[in-house]
């Protein structure tokens, strides 16, 4: 389980709003992905580039989409990515726009090593 002591499951305000502005979704979109309260999600992007103060599901969760959006500079994936979250919410609810948001966290590309020619 993650800690808040570990800097790397230590999320901040701004990887808060780096996060939801890449996925171009509105704070009550990912509040309610988040499964938190909307005041909750503006005070966590009000820590600015201190720490938030998350726990459980919703800090590993920022952790695993900071990691996509952030470092891995994946913006394409994650505008694609909260567009389906959007209009899961509007459509199928909850639970699908947040199965489309764990698919694009989980996911990892992977570099495989180049293949030298057999001689």
């Amino acid at each position: 389980m993650m800690t808040n002591e570990d800097p790397l499951s230590t999320v901040t305000g701004g990887d808060v709003q780096q996060v939801r502005a890449a996925l171009g979704l509105m704070r009550h979109e990912l509040a309610a992905v988040l499964c938190v309260h909307v005041n909750t999600l503006t005070r966590w992007e009000a820590c600015g580039p201190g720490p938030a103060p998350l726990h459980g599901f919703p800090l590993e969760m920022l952790c695993a989409l900071r990691d996509r959006v952030v470092r891995e500079r994946r913006t394409k994936e994650a505008r694609s990515t909260g567009q389906c979250v959007a209009q899961g919410l509007r459509r199928d609810g909850r639970l699908h726009a947040l199965l489309d948001l764990i698919r694009f966290a989980a996911s990892r590309t992977i570099r495989w090593p180049a293949m030298e020619p057999e001689a």
